[in-house]
């Protein structure tokens, strides 16, 4: 299975190093969502994933891989690597945020943490659940409590 990736390293805001030139126009050039997916990697990493990489493999189905790798020095002490995947690579950003923040606890209110990416709209719970939300304006996921 052919594999390319995007890789993305910490204190590099929005760098990248390129392991395959199709995957530029695809994952970040041509992708009506870049913003968010740009703003999605920023989110892994201020959960503290250490590397962000955006994999495909080329075979059909396409299929997109987002894997954080994490040193066990962030909140939630995670060590290793996470992964999701999907059929298109915003997608599995989302995912793997989702997951990685659903159930944990804000770090700066104590708060339990959600995530929701579709919507800014004043969430359920909103005065017991952190919301992280995207704000297409600052173009970054922000929490409730900022």
């Amino acid at each position: 299975m052919p594999l390319c990736q995007l890789c993305f390293l910490p204190n590099s805001s929005l760098s990248y190093s390129l392991y395959s030139p199709s995957v530029q126009g695809v994952a970040l050039g041509a992708h009506e969502n870049k913003d968010k997916l740009l703003a999605a990697i920023d989110y892994l990493r201020r959960t503290g994933a250490r590397q962000v990489q955006i994999r495909y493999s080329d075979e059909e189905p396409a299929i997109w891989f987002v894997v954080a790798k994490f040193d066990g020095k962030n909140p939630a002490h995670i060590n290793g690597i996470e992964v999701d995947a999907s059929d298109d690579p915003l997608r599995a950003a989302l995912r793997l945020c989702e997951r990685l923040t659903d159930g944990g606890i804000c770090a700066h209110c104590h708060k339990p943490a959600a995530f929701e990416a579709s919507s800014l709209l004043r969430m359920p719970f909103d005065r017991q659940i952190c919301w992280y939300q995207y704000d297409p304006e600052l173009k970054k996921f922000r929490r409730g409590c900022e």
